[in-house]
């Protein structure tokens, strides 16, 4: 006690600062080791409960292939083994080889009703019935018998303590066990919870070091604060010597408002006035001029700044032989602003910078040049020493937004151009980038494309082909062709799809997959969309003509014309004029319609509906929500992706996967088109998985209503 009384007032606070810190640090850090530890075993049970039911799908699938005879018995069997725990080895055992996130040393084992192991790791073939489990315990657990009693019971835990795979170690050990009735097989999927724990364990290691980190700057903290008191009192003397030789200096701002804090201030105010009047004007000149050549939000040099620097480098002419100006655009920055507000992507501009300015070096000058547009000037070896560069920072980049709490990642569109004798000034050499650049964004290529001078002439090119489509647009020089959707059961046409074809007269004819993209970047998707939508209403006659009353007319919409105030009442209006029954118009749409706008694309798909107008989900599978769209939006028809169809011959989880994709259709009484069936062997694997709906090259080409209507 006497000790206690006789410390500094510094001392004491470090003393009181740290017990304060170790309490609050062992209150928090202690709960969320158990909480973590807690939560983190919940989660590794639900992870094995939903590996063992993904396990019976796969068998259930395999059991289906070997009813339809497209695989024997015994090779359904080994190759479920193989899918489940890996491939068999030499020796017997099986290297642990599963998709399923089972942990680190997590397996699946498969046991026969009387306890016979048919696939495990280590294990296969052996009588394990009467096993009992490796705790040591004068009373014997056994476990396989639970495993199997609650397997038959409709699938339950069981716990016990067993051998780690490859190993003599013993761990605790949870298990859930699942009965498939089909070939009388009890699965169970396990892990270890030393597995589950790992996680905790980590929460726990870095309490520790926050518990460290904290005592020791609460005790650097608590030594600081009596400086703090002296420091100011020191600089006032020093500074009031200055005074007697006309030095007129402030002394540091501190942030207290007891006596010293006002000594401070006012001395500060005391000598304030005599220097404002100075200070003022060269605070302003400092702006202005950063203003000129910075950017605000980014904190990097502007335009300005690298066109004035670029520039002086070129007028000195040596040293700037192997230097290129690097052009980086932010891929869908629009998008991520929509979806994430301004502020995130203003976060993101902040953070791309703030990395930027740390990776400036003498031979690499960073640049902000547009909203979401950097440049670089760099000096480098060759192209491909620029491009291995450019492809690390991208890395880099994303890494380093990661870490700061960005889960986007962030894709860029790049382009250089080297100084040349040709590009001598930074107008030019920009101009040249900005064409790569603009070549990058159009092919969607995420790697950096160097100039070259056909680019420039490609440009051209499409600055002439954008008239010409226009033009093409306006007197109706645009054909439609149409493709059959066919009963792939009673041979039936029931529906036909209009495509679009364009056959210039000044040049080749041009496929969809380029004029397409030239309508949509000169922003006449929204007039072509119309002129095709009234163009194939007015073939529907010809079309009913050649098949019937019943046959459907499906014709592709764009996001641009589906978006505008008026397309429910356009679409219906051009229906009605025409006499025709809305219930024979499909309106395919992707899944990016939803992407952009739901509640506002959800509410327009009601109202068409309710007018009797069939809705179609086109490239079904090719996005990554299309099933969580199939909960919210109501749809007519949903046409599965070309890529889907490819595989089913050769590939066994092809035809599983279009099989469930056909199931979810019938689940939600949804007609399923399969699209671009090509052969009569795809015809039959389709038909016989239940879609009863085909089109492609198999039973037609798409044709023109001259040929493909005659009668």
């Amino acid at each position: 006690m006497r000790k206690f009384k006789d410390m500094t007032l510094k001392h004491r606070l470090s003393l009181y600062t740290a017990v304060l810190l170790l309490f609050s640090a062992l209150t928090v850090g202690v709960p969320s080791y158990l909480v973590a530890k807690i939560a983190l075993q919940n989660k590794g049970e639900i992870q094995l409960k939903n590996a063992a039911y993904s396990a019976l799908d796969i068998i259930s699938v395999l059991n289906d292939a070997v009813e339809n005879g497209d695989v024997s018995l015994n090779e359904a069997q080994d190759r479920a083994g193989k899918m489940l725990i890996g491939e068999k080895q030499s020796d017997g055992t099986r290297t642990i080889d599963t998709d399923m996130d089972l942990g680190v040393h997590g397996y699946y084992s498969v046991f026969s009703l009387d306890g016979h192991l048919l696939f495990h790791p280590t294990l296969e073939g052996e009588d394990v019935f009467s096993a009992p489990d490796q705790s040591g315990k004068s009373m014997p657990f056994y476990f396989v018998q639970d495993l199997i009693e609650k397997a038959q019971s409709g699938g339950g835990y069981t716990y016990y303590d067993w051998l780690y795979p490859y190993s003599d170690a013993v761990g605790e050990k949870v298990v859930y066990s699942v009965y498939d009735p089909n070939w009388k097989w009890v699965i169970s999927v396990g892990s270890y919870t030393s597995d589950f724990d790992r996680d905790a364990f980590v929460i726990m290691e870095i309490a520790g070091v926050s518990i460290l980190v904290s005592l020791l700057l609460g005790l650097l903290f608590s030594a600081r604060y009596m400086e703090s008191i002296v420091s100011p009192l020191t600089g006032l003397e020093r500074a009031m010597k200055l005074i007697e030789s006309g030095d007129y200096e402030q002394v540091p701002e501190i942030e207290r408002k007891d006596e010293i804090g006002n000594l401070v201030r006012g001395y500060n105010n005391m000598v304030h006035t005599l220097k404002k009047a100075n200070e003022d004007v060269a605070a302003r000149d400092r702006r202005i001029s950063y203003y000129a050549y910075n950017d605000m939000l980014s904190g990097l040099p502007n335009r300005n700044f690298l066109r004035e620097y670029i520039t002086d480098r070129v007028a000195q002419e040596s040293g700037v032989s192997d230097y290129h100006l690097v052009l980086m655009d932010i891929k869908d920055f629009k998008s991520v602003n929509a979806l994430y507000g301004n502020t995130y992507g203003d976060g993101i501009i902040e953070q791309i910078g703030e990395i930027m300015r740390l990776m400036k070096r003498e031979d690499k000058i960073f640049a902000r040049v547009s909203g979401n547009e950097f440049a670089i000037w760099m000096k480098s070896s060759s192209q491909e020493a620029v491009f291995e560069e450019i492809h690390n920072l991208k890395v880099q980049l994303n890494e380093k937004l990661s870490y700061h709490g960005f889960s986007q990642t962030v894709d860029f569109f790049t382009s250089c151009c080297e100084f040349s004798e040709n590009s001598r000034t930074f107008d030019m050499l920009y101009q040249k980038a900005s064409i790569a650049l603009q070549v990058a964004k159009e092919s969607h290529y995420l790697h950096t494309i160097a100039y070259e001078d056909d680019m420039y002439y490609a440009i051209e090119r499409e600055t002439r082909m954008r008239g010409l489509v226009e033009t093409a647009i306006r007197k109706d020089e645009f054909l439609l062709y149409y493709q059959n959707k066919v009963n792939a059961h009673t041979e039936e046409v029931v529906g036909v799809e209009a495509l679009a074809r364009w056959f210039p007269a000044e040049i080749d004819a041009i496929g969809p997959s380029e004029f397409i993209p030239l309508i949509v970047r000169a922003g006449l998707m929204s007039r072509f969309s119309s002129y095709v939508i009234q163009k194939a209403l007015d073939d529907y006659p010809l079309i009913v003509k050649k098949f019937g009353p019943h046959v459907t007319l499906s014709i592709n919409i764009s996001p641009s014309i589906f978006n505008s105030d008026n397309f429910v009442e356009f679409v219906t209006a051009n229906i009605a004029q025409r006499g025709i029954d809305p219930s024979k118009i499909y309106l395919e749409i992707t899944e990016d319609f939803l992407v952009s706008d739901f509640d506002r694309i959800a509410t327009k798909i009601k109202m068409l509906r309710a007018e009797g107008v069939r809705i179609a989900l086109d490239d079904f599978g090719t996005g990554y929500s299309s099933l969580n769209y199939l909960t919210s939006v109501q749809f007519d028809e949903i046409k599965v992706d070309k890529r889907f169809i490819d595989g089913i011959l050769g590939d066994f989880r092809a035809r599983a996967l279009l099989k469930s994709i056909v199931d979810i259709g019938r689940a939600f009484d949804y007609m399923i088109v399969a699209e671009g069936v090509e052969t009569e062997e795809q015809v039959e694997v389709v038909r016989r998985i239940g879609c009863s709906l085909i089109q492609g090259y198999a039973y037609s080409k798409p044709e023109p209503i001259e040929s493909a209507f005659q009668l």
